[in-house]
């Protein structure tokens, strides 16, 4: 598999035994990462893959009150568990996801840094996106710069 250009391999399933919930809460899997001709990010990190489409298959609104698939709350219940652990990566894919509001991509990702305290090179190096679509990467480019906002303190 591969993702922004870094090559993943299968280590184990991310919720042994169960594999089922994992599919049904869109993370789809533990990756041991190996980088090809570049820098390995180190070897005992790991990469959590969360499929949007099935984590939030219509993704919008900033907040939970504007519905379950909020940015707050792909924020708290997708992105902060995973990147509070230690050693990992989390690659989100974007690919099947019918589009992103700004509302959402700023409440999700530039809360990360706003709301939960991460910082934009901790992000830099823990948080990759897959992407198949022009649009994708446009969304990407706006996600950073939402991070970048939060680091420097411009309100949303």
């Amino acid at each position: 598999m591969r993702f922004d250009g870094v090559e993943h391999t299968w280590v184990r399933n991310l919720y042994p035994g169960s594999a089922k919930r994992a599919s049904r809460i869109g993370i789809f899997g533990k990756f041991r990462i190996q980088r090809r001709g570049g820098a390995v990010m180190g070897d005992s990190l790991h990469t959590i893959g969360i499929e949007m489409w099935r984590a939030c298959p219509h993704p919008g609104g900033r907040y939970r009150t504007d519905g379950p698939c909020s940015g707050e709350a792909f924020r708290e219940d997708y992105l902060v568990p995973e990147l509070s652990e230690d050693q990992t990566c989390v690659t989100v894919s974007l690919i099947g996801v019918p589009g992103l509001s700004s509302s959402f991509l700023e409440e999700a990702f530039g809360g990360l840094v706003r709301v939960n305290g991460f910082t934009r090179d901790f992000l830099k190096e823990h948080l990759s996106f897959e992407r198949s679509e022009d649009w994708h990467r446009e969304a990407t480019d706006e996600i950073w710069d939402h991070i970048s906002s939060a680091t420097a303190g411009v309100d949303p």
